[in-house]
């Protein structure tokens, strides 16, 4: 099938300039008059989810629009392909898989933060123009494997789009599926940079976590000031491709520095004991560890360095950033870097906002069992309040609400938050800036606290996708 879609993308910058009119204007803010809203401007005090733009569709037809994608529904989906399967008059079907047992348990937090936003859309915001927003989300214990079977299963059940599943190595099990149904694989919850591979998976659409690439840079560029004579450093790596993603770009930044990886010590994925891995990086004496893992893994890396008595400058993936790592590992995680892209909404020096008071108002109400302080949670907030304003914007295309018309929207976002830091913008458009979210600052862990040590690196619309 890669050949085939190689040769499906086809078209230019007219027909994306036809998609940015179809999908509306950037800029400004959206009321729907039914009571379902997109949000206001973050000016204006809302919690997110503002595409911008009032403009009437164009009735350009969506298969246009579609080919600048290098998409035609009737050669590339499958001979019964039905594009709103998954909706009914009264609600739409959205599909999940996501680590709810096993080593990542902890991750299904983002799928708490999701349905929280989603009962407070259906209760309060009328839904999507009247139909509620059901998810289905089923446990997968982050190996491939059981993901592609819970995708299968999702499918049989007739969901409409995919959205939010966790895990590169689980992405990457299912994106040939998808892709092939011509289902949309919408917002993977993973930086890597397969997702931009729009020629070949133009169905598949980046999430907004900052690309491992873009974090990598962040990395080296901390590095290069706080050693200015260079660095000896070792690394902790997720044995899939995950890490691996982390370890080829951190690699190929320091090329031509005096920075040196000197050591990788790998760990089973679904195995968060990595003691004996640290005690090998331990005796090198490293100057600086980067752990280039997730969850649990974290927590756990961070404890052992803080016992071993080794004191090296620690990096920490940005899919750790939540509380509850960093405390978990108590003294071993003080002084511990990370980059980030949100904001600690708990935090008191976001007390002022009211847009933020607002929103804590509501995880509180909708998310009661699990706190704002641990950001997975209002992370998959954010991720749903996405997934909506796709949504709304695809039912104002020709046709309707419909699996095309949501990849055609989704491809072309401009969303607002005020959970990013300033700065730090949320777009997508088309085939030429396939990467939602390219930007971040360096933080460190107090022990109690996120604060800042950089500021904000941003890359926006620079990140291409590399084979």
């Amino acid at each position: 099938m890669l050949a085939n879609r190689s040769v499906r993308f086809a078209a230019g910058l007219a027909l994306l300039g036809l998609l940015v009119a179809a999908c509306g204007n950037h800029g400004g803010s959206h009321t729907a008059s039914t009571g379902a809203s997109t949000g206001t401007a973050v000016s204006s005090g809302a919690i997110g989810g503002s595409f911008g733009g009032t403009a009437t569709p164009t009735t350009t037809a969506a298969a246009h629009l579609l080919a600048a994608l290098g998409v035609d529904i009737k050669r590339d989906c499958p001979s019964d392909y039905k594009p709103d399967q998954g909706v009914s008059a009264g609600e739409m079907l959205i599909g999940q898989s996501v680590p709810k047992t096993g080593a990542s348990a902890t991750l299904q937090l983002f799928t708490t933060g999701m349905q929280a936003y989603f009962d407070y859309a259906n209760a309060e915001l009328n839904g999507v123009n009247g139909r509620k927003l059901k998810l289905v989300a089923l446990d997968d214990g982050y190996e491939p494997e059981n993901t592609v079977k819970n995708v299968n299963d999702l499918i049989s059940r007739g969901v409409f789009v995919m959205s939010g599943i966790l895990g590169t190595a689980n992405n990457l099990a299912v994106r040939d599926t998808l892709n092939d149904k011509c289902i949309p694989h919408l917002y993977p919850s993973t930086g890597s940079l397969d997702w931009g591979d729009v020629e070949n998976y133009p169905w598949t659409v980046s999430g907004a976590a900052i690309p491992y690439n873009v974090e990598a840079k962040i990395w080296v560029e901390q590095l290069k000031k706080q050693f200015p004579k260079g660095a000896n450093v070792v690394a902790l790596e997720n044995g899939n491709s995950f890490g691996g993603d982390y370890e080829v770009w951190f690699k190929k930044y320091i090329e031509g520095t005096n920075i040196k990886l000197t050591k990788v010590e790998k760990h089973d994925p679904l195995v968060t004991d990595v003691t004996n891995q640290i005690t090998t990086l331990a005796a090198t004496k490293a100057d600086v560890v980067i752990h280039m893992t997730t969850g649990s893994a974290c927590t756990n890396a961070m404890k052992a360095v803080g016992a071993s008595g080794w004191k090296p400058v620690q990096i920490v993936s940005g899919t750790c950033k939540t509380s509850i790592y960093f405390a978990g590992a108590g003294d071993g995680a003080k002084e511990a870097l990370i980059v980030a892209a949100n904001k600690e909404i708990t935090y008191a020096e976001y007390d002022a906002d009211a847009a933020i008071k607002t929103w804590r108002e509501q995880l509180a109400k909708y998310a009661k069992d699990a706190p704002a302080a641990i950001s997975l949670v209002p992370t998959g907030w954010v991720y749903g309040e996405m997934l909506r304003d796709a949504l709304l914007r695809a039912e104002k295309l020709p046709g309707g609400l419909t699996r095309p018309n949501v990849l055609l929207a989704a491809r072309n976002t401009d969303f607002k938050s005020v959970y990013y830091f300033d700065g730090a913008q949320v777009k997508l458009s088309g085939k030429t800036d396939t990467f939602m979210l390219e930007a971040g600052r360096v933080e460190k862990w107090t022990g109690t606290t996120f604060q800042k040590v950089s500021d904000l690196y941003n890359f926006e619309g620079t990140t291409k996708y590399k084979p």
